[in-house]
Parts: C-alpha cells; sequence; structure tokens
C-alpha cells in the first residue's frame, strides 16, 4: 500500500510539474499573442520561414528608410532649381525691359537686380541637407562656391570696362572667369558609370540617380549673365555695345531657364518613380507581416481557451494530490 501511494504521489507531482509548464507557456501566448517567445518554440518549418519574413520585411523597411532620406534631399534641391529658373526668368524681363532703349532708366535698376542675384544664385547652389551640400557631387562635406562678395570682387576684377566695340571682349571675359573650375570651390565630378552625381538602391536591383553639380553650364550661363550685367556702367555712346550685351544675356538666360526647368523635371521624375516603390515596399511588407502573423500568433480566443482548460486541469491536479497526501490508515479502522 504504501508503495502504490508513493508512486501515486510521484506520479501527479510530475503531471503537476507537465501541467505548471504548460500553463506558463499559455499566459504568454494569452499576453503576447505569439505561439513562442523563441523561435525553437515554433514548430515544423515555422522557425525558418520566420526568420526570412522577417529579413524580408527588415530589408523593406530599410529601403524605405532610405527612400525617405532621399527625398528630403530632393525636395531642399527641387526648391533651390525652382529659385534659380524664377532666378532666370527675372533676368529676362529685365533685359526684356532694357531692349526698349531707355539705358540711363533701366540699366540701374538691371544692375542693382543683378548684383542681387548673383548672392541669391550662390546661396541656393550652396544649398544643404542634413549637413550635405547638394550641389558639389560627392564633395558633400565642402560648399561648391565661395562667399558671393569675394566671388563677385573675383569676377568684376576679370571683366574689362565695356567700351566702344568691345562688347565681345566683356561677355567673353565672363565666360572665361565662370568657365574654369579652379574658380569653384571643390565641385566634386561623376563616380564611375553614373549619369547624375547621386544614387542610390531604391529596391534590389533598381538603382536611381538624382542631382545637378553647380559648375553645370546652366548655372554658369546665369553666372556670367548676372556679372557683366552686376558690373558694367552704362555710359552715354554706348547704346550699340550694352544693347549687344543686352541681346547676348537675353538667349542665354533664356536658354538657362528651359535647362533648368529640365532639371525640375527629371528630379520630379525620381520622386515619382520613388513614390511608386515606396508603396509598393509598403503593399508588400502588409502582404508579409500577415504571413508572418500566421507562422507566428495565435489565436487570442484559442489560446484563452486552452489556458482555461489547462487551469482547470492544474486544479483538478492540486486537488488529487492533496487528497492523496491526507491518506492515512486511521481513515480505514
Amino acid at each position: 500500500m504504501r508503495i502504490a501511494t508513493l508512486t501515486t504521489a510521484l506520479r501527479t507531482e510530475n503531471t503537476i510539474l507537465n501541467l505548471q509548464s504548460q500553463m506558463l507557456r499559455a499566459q504568454q501566448q494569452v499576453s503576447t499573442g505569439k505561439l513562442s517567445p523563441i523561435y525553437s518554440g515554433l514548430s515544423g518549418d515555422n522557425a525558418r520561414i520566420s526568420i526570412q519574413l522577417r529579413e524580408e520585411i527588415q530589408t523593406k523597411e530599410s529601403y524605405v528608410g532610405t527612400i525617405n532620406s532621399v527625398r528630403t534631399r530632393t525636395k531642399v534641391m527641387e526648391a533651390a532649381l525652382v529659385g534659380m529658373q524664377d532666378l532666370a526668368e527675372q533676368m529676362r524681363s529685365e533685359l526684356i525691359k532694357q531692349q526698349e532703349g531707355k539705358y540711363d532708366d533701366t540699366a540701374p535698376v538691371l544692375k542693382q537686380f543683378a548684383d542681387s542675384a548673383i548672392d541669391q544664385l550662390v546661396s541656393l547652389l550652396n544649398s544643404q541637407s542634413e549637413g550635405r551640400n547638394l550641389f558639389n557631387g560627392t564633395s558633400v562635406a565642402t560648399q561648391p562656391l565661395i562667399n558671393a562678395a569675394t566671388l563677385k570682387t573675383n569676377a568684376f576684377a576679370a571683366i574689362t570696362p565695356l567700351a566702344v566695340g568691345n562688347s565681345a571682349t566683356v561677355i567673353g571675359d565672363s565666360a572665361t572667369f565662370f568657365g574654369t573650375d579652379g574658380n569653384w570651390n571643390n565641385v566634386g565630378g561623376l563616380p564611375p558609370g553614373q549619369t547624375q552625381p547621386f544614387a542610390f538602391d531604391a529596391a534590389e536591383g533598381v538603382r536611381l540617380e538624382f542631382g545637378e553639380l553647380a559648375n553645370d553650364d546652366a548655372f554658369e550661363e546665369l553666372f556670367e549673365v548676372f556679372a557683366i550685367f552686376a558690373d558694367v556702367d552704362y555710359a552715354a555712346g554706348l547704346d550699340a555695345d550694352y544693347g549687344a550685351l543686352v541681346t547676348d544675356g537675353l538667349s542665354r538666360v533664356e536658354a538657362a531657364a528651359d535647362d533648368i526647368g529640365l532639371m525640375i523635371a527629371s528630379i520630379g521624375t525620381t520622386q515619382a518613380r520613388m513614390s511608386d516603390i515606396q508603396d509598393q515596399h509598403k503593399d508588400d511588407n502588409t502582404v508579409l507581416t500577415k504571413q508572418l502573423d500566421g507562422v507566428e500568433n495565435i489565436d487570442p480566443f484559442e489560446a484563452a481557451a486552452e489556458f482555461q482548460l489547462i487551469q482547470g486541469q492544474l486544479q483538478a491536479a492540486y486537488q488529487t494530490t492533496a487528497s492523496l497526501r491526507n491518506l492515512s490508515l486511521a481513515n480505514y479502522l
């Protein structure tokens, strides 16, 4: 009788330990909604599937994060380009006014505007986003242009004063100054194989390029025209030569405005492409997350029912153990 009672008690205690373990697992499932807090707790091939799904989700989230960072830069770059195009259009309007031939009245106004336009163009080409210079190619830590005051001093010194018959010389002097890369502050080149200074991976196998360099011909053209009219002084008897500068400047700012418009369109195309890819990543992650839930998660109603079942079994086991421990020969006498 004693042996049978001891064996029964040990078996009951072992059952209780197993039920306690199941109870703990059921509690975790109810509180977390997960089948198991560790991969080894998943059945069959589910652990491997769970790891693969999580890796795919994290990869796509990384792409989304990269796209968000690049979008911020392209927005700042786009705003700067729009500002440059506006400057070109304003300069165009001022030059058209010069064609009326009233240089005595209009030339001083144009000179003041052109001088201010240089300041604005320098500021726009030195635009930054997150500490990165956006128009200096791969040399993102360096501004592409020195300060506007120094730039104007150097440029004006290189331009011959306007005189009878030397309008072509004035134009050439400005073009020579701004067309020399040595006058730019370390503008980086294009990386091998790229057509634009910046590139990033937006998805697996999808690499997008964007950006412009500060020493692009369109920007140089604007600087040349602005510098000429910010430096040149009109005087009586110089109508023909000043008119030649106006005609040349008008055609050049119109061409520059068109080129900058193409740059803006290119940025817009890249932004639209980024948005499409980002939306696809988010859609993919929605599907992947549902698949992951199917592998890792447990139905809350099923978990609650199992918890209650194990709880009842454990209470019964406790009662059985208590009864066995209270057995005494005196109960049968």
